[in-house]
C-alpha cells in the first residue's frame, strides 16, 4: 500500500477536528489530543505535503439563494467534457462514471431556468454527447457549502464557447445569460449588485 493511502489513529483524529471545526487552532487542536502545538503543526504539513491534507474556502449556496442541479449524460470523451465546462462559472463539480451514463456534472444557478438553459442549450447540443438528464437538488444531507467560480471579467463570449446574444432562451427571457458574458442579467455574479443580494438574503 502506497505511503500517501494511509492514516494512522492520531490523523484521523486531525482530520476530523478540522472537518467539523475549520477554523479550530493548532493550540485547540493540541489540546483535544493530549500533545504539543508544534506536534500538531508538523503532522497538518506533513498531510498537506503527501496530498491528503488541502485546504479550501466554500461559500453556502442555499444561504445565498442559489439553486443546483445534477446532470447526468453519456460522453465518448468524458474528460474533454469535463475539462470544457469546469471552466463554466456555474460549474461546481463533475464525475466520471463506470457506468452507461458515464458522466454527473454538478450545477448552481440564480433560478432554474438558467439551469435548464445550460442543459437544453449547451449539454444537450454537445456533438459527442448523449441521453442528457437533469434532476434539480432539493435536499442534501451533507454540507451545502461549495464555491463556484466568482468571476469579475465579462466577455463576449462564455468560458464553454457560447453565445449568450444568440441564445433562444436567453432572447426570450427565460435564462439570465452566463455570469461570465456581457450579457448576464443576474445578480449574484454581479459585481455591483452582489453585495445587495447578499444583504437582502441575510
Amino acid at each position: 500500500m502506497q505511503e500517501n493511502s494511509t492514516l494512522d489513529l492520531l490523523d484521523k483524529r486531525i482530520v476530523r477536528l478540522l472537518y467539523k471545526t475549520p477554523d479550530i487552532t493548532q493550540s485547540k487542536l493540541a489540546e483535544e489530543l493530549g500533545v504539543s502545538q508544534p506536534w500538531v503543526a508538523t503532522r497538518i504539513n506533513h498531510l498537506k505535503q503527501r496530498g491528503v491534507l488541502s485546504s479550501s474556502v466554500s461559500l453556502n449556496i442555499r444561504r445565498l439563494g442559489l439553486v443546483s442541479c445534477v446532470v447526468r449524460l453519456t460522453a465518448k470523451n468524458p474528460y474533454h467534457l469535463l475539462d470544457k465546462y469546469h471552466k463554466c462559472p456555474c460549474f461546481l463539480t463533475g464525475l466520471v462514471l463506470a457506468d452507461g451514463k458515464n458522466v454527473s456534472l454538478v450545477f448552481c444557478a440564480e433560478d432554474v431556468p438558467s439551469l435548464q438553459g445550460i442543459v437544453d442549450q449547451q449539454l444537450r447540443k454537445e456533438p459527442e454527447v448523449d441521453s442528457v438528464e437533469l434532476g434539480l437538488v432539493t435536499y442534501s444531507l451533507g454540507s451545502n457549502n461549495v464555491c463556484p467560480e466568482l468571476v469579475t471579467m465579462k466577455n463576449e463570449m462564455s468560458p464553454c464557447g457560447a453565445r449568450c446574444s444568440i441564445c433562444p432562451q436567453f432572447q426570450h427571457g427565460n435564462c439570465l445569460g452566463c455570469p461570465a458574458s456581457i450579457c448576464y442579467k443576474g445578480h449574484f455574479w454581479n459585481e455591483n449588485n452582489r453585495r445587495n443580494h447578499i444583504e437582502i438574503l441575510a
